[in-house]
């Protein structure tokens, strides 16, 4: 019964679905951030009052959920002035609908890529095991959710509109990778280092087994941010088909890594994924950048110096802070401002070198600070209107 009525989110969301996207694309981020809060703390007000209140149990949170959806639902719609109406270009439609249908395929492939792991561990070795996986899998998504997913909001429409400006969209997008890979990494050099006080703190002694499992998933991520943000090419270009085909290669190939490491319990897994990981990231960038303005190495050269920095600084920062030797919360605080202290000023000294003896990295990254000093400096739009906000 909770699923059949939870199921009523999936048409609500879909209801403003195109009115998120026009939003997106008009790059009115704020209108978006104010929605998606708005709607979630009416969500917590309904769930908090109705469990107070009542004896309704789980209930209340799907009430809340509903209530998110459906809140969301009328504000997009009160702040986008499109309405559906009858179809006059069926070219404009079948062309979007081939876009969306190669996404939607390559979005099922990159699921079943992030989630296969989780089954195969379950069905293994049993839900102990699982658990261990899965914390430490929670730990190492929030790289890619603090930093790649919020820049790519910005980034796609952006860029979609260079399309027929080949050398201005080849140096926007070379400098928003470049941005990604310094800031994501500043984040994985703290994770690696840490990653064992880190662990303790947030989720205590007993789950010790999934710091193991953590550091290898942490190593994964210096490929999984390159190949990330490939999607940027396919999608601001108009090539959603080839990453339709993309996911259809890379699924093989990490569930081949799996199941080399299931025998070894979920530190096996994690090595195998990480180790599918590596072995498909040339093949990813060379597939992704093929028939663009963009090289492979342009590619990989703006996320190696950063990657490399990275990794010597979090193990040097591991070294010292020692963050296994942690046995308590105050253990683990101590480490983690020691180990988490010593490789980002580490990290932050490798980059003034690598700034020092890049040139292009410097004046991109200049240009970029200076864009968003002076976005700063802009005067905010209102809810309604086409202007970015």
């Amino acid at each position: 019964d909770l699923v059949i009525v939870l199921s009523i989110s999936i048409p609500i969301a879909a209801g403003w679905a195109q009115h998120r996207a026009l939003l997106n694309r008009q790059m009115r981020w704020r209108t978006l951030r104010a929605n998606m809060l708005i709607s979630q703390v009416i969500a917590l007000c309904v769930a908090v009052t109705i469990a107070g209140a009542t004896d309704y149990g789980y209930w209340a949170l799907a009430a809340g959920m509903l209530s998110q959806h459906s809140v969301a639902f009328i504000l997009g719609w009160a702040v986008m002035d499109w309405r559906p109406s009858r179809v006059t270009d069926w070219a404009g439609v079948r062309s979007a609908l081939t876009f969306g249908a190669n996404l939607t395929v390559f979005t099922f492939a990159n699921w079943l890529n992030r989630n296969l792991d989780n089954a195969l561990i379950g069905w293994r070795w049993g839900a102990g095991e699982l658990g261990f996986y899965t914390r430490a899998y929670q730990l190492i998504k929030l790289p890619l959710t603090l930093i790649s997913g919020p820049i790519t909001g910005a980034v796609i429409p952006s860029l979609s509109r260079m399309q027929d400006k080949q050398e201005r969209w080849r140096a926007r997008i070379l400098e928003a990778m470049s941005a990604v890979f310094l800031v994501a990494y500043a984040l994985t050099t703290f994770m690696v280092a840490t990653s064992d006080a880190l662990v303790l703190l947030v989720f205590g002694a007993a789950w010790s087994k999934s710091a193991d499992i953590l550091l290898v998933l942490l190593f994964a991520m210096y490929v999984a941010n390159v190949a990330n943000v490939t999607g940027w090419i396919y999608i601001t270009l108009g090539n959603t088909k080839r990453m339709a085909i993309w996911g259809g290669i890379r699924l093989p190939i990490t569930v081949v890594g799996i199941i080399i490491g299931l025998p070894y319990g979920a530190v096996g897994v994690a090595a195998g994924f990480a180790g599918a990981a590596l072995v498909s990231l040339i093949p990813c960038v060379m597939f992704a950048v093929y028939g663009t303005p963009l090289s492979a190495y342009s590619v990989l050269r703006s996320a190696g110096g950063p990657a490399t920095i990275s990794i010597a600084a979090a193990l040097a920062g591991r070294a010292m802070g020692n963050p296994a030797g942690a046995q308590d919360s105050a253990q683990a605080i101590l480490s983690i401002l020691v180990a988490g202290g010593i490789s980002g000023l580490l990290y932050l000294m490798g980059l003034g070198v690598l700034f020092l003896v890049d040139e292009n990295m410097r004046i991109s990254q200049a240009r970029l600070l200076r864009l968003a000093g002076d976005r700063l400096k802009r005067r905010p739009g209102g809810l309604k209107g086409g202007k970015a906000d």
